[in-house]
């Protein structure tokens, strides 16, 4: 008879270790967590470069099951975004280091309220550049309108209207534009400029849709643009 407790016992443990729980919507509700007492799993619903909606899906293991998804997305991004900002060795040659331009548009670091921040993915771009043979590339994608992609926006609720927007490579140009909640679904409806100084801009009281575009023309990148979006509330 013990050894039946005993067996139930160890089998409620593993399920325990073993199974994970819903535990709600995070990343402003673009994304579901699952923990179990071993690890965390977060789906979150991406756009691909072609427009196509996919899950991707991620595990993190013991202890980090017990952060919060929120910070774990973040620290991802984070993470993605340092990597590719990393300095080179300075042992590498002049040649080494400057072997090839990004063949990909970069993050957009949205920063608000005195450290807090959302990154934002590269939607509609066509990348331009010059490769480590000296040879011309360039790939194009076009996604959803911003006004059609509420699902899958990036949002904020910021208490200070002014938002700085960084890049791991900064662009040439940026322009900035919004429209107001009431044209979501709307794509036909007309944008509003939004001034950019020295990479700030200052947003609009209410709920607003911001669409960042940057382009690129130094050094190896040619003409390549890409433009970002998010959602913002100022109360």
């Amino acid at each position: 008879m013990k050894n039946k407790k005993w067996i139930v016992v160890i089998a409620v443990f593993i399920f325990l270790l073993a199974v994970p729980v819903p535990t709600g919507a995070c990343g402003d509700g673009a994304a579901e967590s699952y923990t179990a007492l071993t690890y965390k799993i977060i789906d979150r619903e991406r756009c691909s470069d072609d427009g196509r909606v996919y899950t991707e899906t991620k595990v993190y293991p013991f202890p980090m099951n017990f952060m919060s998804a929120d910070f774990l997305i973040a620290t991802t991004a984070e993470a993605a975004f340092e990597s590719k900002n990393t300095s080179p060795d300075e042992s590498l040659s002049g040649e080494e280091k400057n072997e090839a331009a990004p063949e990909k548009p970069p993050l957009l670091k949205v920063l608000y309220d005195d450290g807090n921040y959302i990154f934002a993915d590269s939607a509609s771009y066509c990348w331009t550049y010059i490769d480590s043979d000296g040879e011309t590339q360039g790939i194009c994608s076009d996604s959803l309108h911003p006004l059609q992609s509420r699902k899958f926006m990036k949002k904020i609720s910021p208490s200070s209207a002014k938002v700085a927007l960084s890049f791991e490579n900064e662009p040439d140009s940026l322009t900035v534009c919004c429209w107001p909640e009431n044209c979501w679904d709307k794509p036909e409806s007309k944008s509003e400029k939004i001034e950019v100084v020295n990479g700030e801009i200052s947003l609009k009281k209410g709920g607003y849709i911001y669409q960042v575009t940057g382009i690129w023309n130094d050094g190896a990148l040619k003409n390549a643009n890409a433009s970002y979006s998010f959602y913002a509330v100022l109360k």
